[in-house]
């Protein structure tokens, strides 16, 4: 078995998706000095994704009103919260882990405006079905109902019954 697993080419998509999950971050089934690895290669990938920000156009100067307003609210400065220094896999790897029955797409779709380019990652990570089990059941239903004794079916009559056996 060992030797199997150690040949599987897809480990670094499974390590990438894993740790886009967020049930599954803390990516404790890697051993803890691999995981840092997953990471530095999440941040390569990030590196190639465009930044999804809208580019701010240059105003007037800021009027004192709107200076007075941020000292009342205690409001941080546009330019400290979109930072570019402040890592959106740092600021990902901080947040807690999803609920175990919770789905990774909807959680990406909650939070794709606090982490716009790891959402266009996840999405393309976390689309992927999982396995072929849904695909090869139809195959297999499709095998019980055109035997040799419904040969003359029709290929419209077969999809119905397929559908229906679906639906049922």
């Amino acid at each position: 078995m060992e030797r199997r697993f150690n040949d599987f080419s897809n480990d670094s998509w499974l390590q990438i998706s894993s740790a886009l999950d967020s049930r599954f971050k803390n990516l404790s089934f890697i051993a803890s000095n691999e995981r840092s690895n997953v990471w530095q290669r999440l941040s390569k990938l990030l590196e190639s994704v465009p930044d999804l920000r809208p580019v701010s156009i240059e105003q007037e100067p800021k009027e004192a009103s709107a200076k007075n307003l941020k000292m009342v609210f205690n409001l941080p400065d546009l330019d400290e919260v979109d930072s570019p220094s402040e890592d959106e896999v740092s600021r990902y790897r901080k947040e807690p882990c999803a609920k175990m029955d919770s789905d990774p797409l909807q959680w990406w779709k909650l939070h794709q405006g606090s982490y716009p380019r790891l959402a266009t990652i996840a999405k393309k990570y976390l689309s992927v079905p999982a396995t072929t089990v849904p695909c090869e059941r139809l195959f297999s239903t499709d095998g019980f109902i055109a035997d040799k004794h419904r040969s003359s079916l029709l290929p419209d009559s077969l999809n119905m019954l397929l559908c229906l056996k679906d639906w049922l």
